[in-house]
């Protein structure tokens, strides 16, 4: 783990921020904060464990590291589509729907 400017946090061995006494990546917190528009209060409802300094230390690396945050944000949505599109089986997925509307 690399030391930041930024109390809580730290770089992992795979580059990402995290706040390791917690378990936390920052950019899990940076996603609900994004995706759903929670506030630090919001997001520590979500998350108990953290307390408030540690999520705003969380918000204030991302803003800091916006371009780069944001750009790690883009390559692991693009992962999840190829990934959601390798395991889809559209074959298996019109039985359920049948099944389902025949319920």
């Amino acid at each position: 783990m690399i030391a930041t400017a930024w109390p809580f946090i730290e770089i992992d061995d795979t580059g990402r921020p995290t706040i390791p006494a917690k378990g936390m990546k920052v950019l899990q917190i940076v996603r609900e904060h994004l995706t759903f528009d929670w506030d630090a209060e919001q997001l520590h409802r979500q998350h108990p464990q953290l307390c408030l300094a540690e999520i705003h230390a969380a918000l204030g690396y991302y803003y800091e590291h916006r371009a780069e945050c944001d750009t790690t944000l883009d390559r692991d949505e693009q992962r999840l589509q190829v990934l959601k599109h390798q395991l889809v089986n559209p074959d298996l997925q019109d039985r359920l729907r049948l099944a389902r509307d025949k319920a």
